[in-house]
């Protein structure tokens, strides 16, 4: 099919076809270019679309001119459509386009293509929230409705499958009221003849219900790395048994590093496969292309906290607070978090308090509570961590611990007994989690070696310290119950505790303090002396 297109057209456009003519040799010459552009072109991919247009830009001043100069025009078109679907900066293309379509005939209404152009929102991840929020509002009361566009579209003489990827960009366009949305949907089945150029464009309106169409797409035609940029996006989260998100995010990011979209997927995408160290270049790249990107800020904010820079984290969790961004909530939790890591708990405090007057999440509320109990303030401590505990359904293990921690200080042994008792189960189920994880990634070995590496070494960096983490709440556990006189679970925890060979002097103390128990209950009573010395706490 689209060698018809490319033919027919081609000999409508070029005054005699016949080989009568002395530059018969010219015009064949300029047939096969416009085949050959017109063949890149609908290849789809943003290299083959510049490459189209380069070869029509070659044409503009042989017996080809006229139909070079409008393919030109077309060819940028498509262009800028690509780079807004992945948030590239369009200045330049955009500058070409106006000058491509200066001298075209008047039926194209040029000026109305560029209108529509400008309204068509870029892709939302590569955006600030206020610059997304921004642009809606000033595209969404324009006037027409999607079905004028298209009933529009259909008249002009742009050749026809940049028409139908125009008129595709359209339909997705979210900027349209309900009421203004086009009435028919883009979900129909393709065309059997579809190029690659609009069953990528097909695939891509439909979000997550075109990942098969796109990953096939990609498979076919690995030039098209933005497909595959799509395909990370919307592929199931984590590694998965062979690292799709990572490795086509990875591809994406080789054609397109100057896309805001592209580097902020990569950033996401490290950073939840466990490596801020790996994430923090990307997001910092994220922020030169786009300035005020307030996710891609308090990505950077929590990579930094958790790399352990805590100046730079409270000067950029400063920074997000100042841009009255949407992650206000966020910028006041890592901001106090790494108040407390430098000792300045009444900042720190003041942080959390403003993070929960946002909104209460397990995550501000055990910070809240560990602020809290290290200022000695134990009643809203306690209350805060209750209620992460609660919120996280009982898989928040600091939240437990230090509910723990909070009893001791109130010597309110049994109840922290039952807290570090819950502690040891949450802990216990950490490290079933990354065992199975660590067998899961050591099985995989077709993953890229040294990102493979990295996860197993973490993995089993996170079983020592997960490990280790259970048996202090078990010692916790079996003191705390021991200072209170319940000794049913205590025998019980110590054998946990004791599988950490640096509790021993702490566990030999407590099994004396046992027997002396013991001992004194079992003499009269006249021989008491109740005075021994309370376990020890981690």
């Amino acid at each position: 099919m689209r060698r018809v297109w490319v033919a027919a057209i081609a000999c409508a456009m070029l005054a005699g076809c016949g080989p009568q003519q002395p530059r018969v040799d010219l015009r064949a010459l300029a047939i096969a270019d416009l085949a050959r552009a017109d063949d890149r072109l609908l290849a789809g991919c943003y290299a083959c679309l510049i490459e189209a247009r380069d070869i029509y830009a070659g044409l503009l001043t042989g017996p080809a001119a006229a139909l070079a100069a409008t393919r030109q025009f077309e060819a940028d078109l498509l262009i800028v459509l690509r780079e807004q679907e992945l948030t590239i900066d369009t200045t330049k293309s955009m500058a070409r386009l106006n000058a491509d379509g200066a001298g075209l005939p008047a039926e194209y209404d040029v000026p109305r293509i560029l209108e529509r152009l400008s309204s068509l929102l870029p892709f939302a991840t590569g955006l600030s929230d206020a610059g997304y929020v921004d642009f809606i509002k000033a595209h969404r009361d324009e006037g027409a409705t999607a079905d004028d566009d298209l009933r529009w579209l259909a008249q002009t003489p742009l050749f026809a499958p940049v028409r139908d990827y125009l008129a595709l960009s359209i339909r997705c366009n979210p900027i349209y009221r309900a009421s203004d949305a086009p009435t028919s949907t883009t979900e129909t089945p393709p065309p059997d003849d579809d190029p690659p150029l609009l069953a990528y464009r097909r695939a891509t309106c439909i979000g997550a219900k075109g990942l098969d169409a796109l990953r096939a797409l990609y498979e076919l035609h690995p030039d098209l790395a933005e497909a595959a940029f799509f395909v990370a996006l919307n592929a199931p989260q984590g590694n998965g048994p062979t690292g799709e998100k990572r490795t086509l995010a990875k591809a994406a990011y080789a054609v397109f590093p100057q896309s805001p979209a592209v580097t902020y997927a990569m950033a996401v995408i490290t950073h939840s496969a466990g490596s801020c160290r790996d994430a923090l270049p990307y997001y910092n790249e994220t922020l030169a292309l786009q300035t005020r990107h307030e996710s891609a800020q308090l990505g950077r904010t929590t990579c930094l906290s958790v790399l352990g820079r805590s100046d730079e984290a409270i000067e950029a969790a400063t920074q997000l607070i100042g841009w009255q961004s949407t992650k206000q909530l966020e910028a006041y939790y890592w901001r106090a978090h790494n108040e407390r890591v430098q000792q300045h708990l009444d900042r720190a405090r003041a942080d959390i308090d403003e993070s929960k007057r946002r909104g209460r999440t397990q995550e501000n509320l055990t910070l809240a509570g560990v602020i809290e109990y290290e200022q000695g303030d134990f009643p809203p401590a306690l209350e805060d961590l209750a209620l992460a505990w609660a919120l996280s359904k009982e898989r928040n293990c600091t939240a437990a611990w230090y509910q723990g921690l909070v009893h001791v200080k109130r010597e309110a042994w049994t109840e922290a007994g039952e807290a570090f008792n819950r502690d040891v189960v949450c802990f216990a189920a950490n490290v079933r989690e990354d065992r199975a994880g660590l067998a899961s990634m050591e099985a995989h070995t077709e993953l890229d070696a040294d990102f493979r590496a990295s996860q197993i070494a973490a993995f089993k960096a996170a079983i020592v310290e997960d490990e280790r983490q259970r048996r202090a709440s078990a010692l916790n556990g079996a003191a705390a119950f021991a200072s209170g006189g319940t000794i049913d679970h205590v025998r019980e925890l110590l054998d946990i505790a004791a599988l950490e060979p640096s509790f021993a002097d702490q566990i030999a103390t407590l099994k004396a303090y046992l027997d002396a128990r013991a001992a004194e209950d079992a003499a009269p009573e006249s021989s008491s002396s109740g005075a021994h010395e309370r376990p020890p706490i981690q």
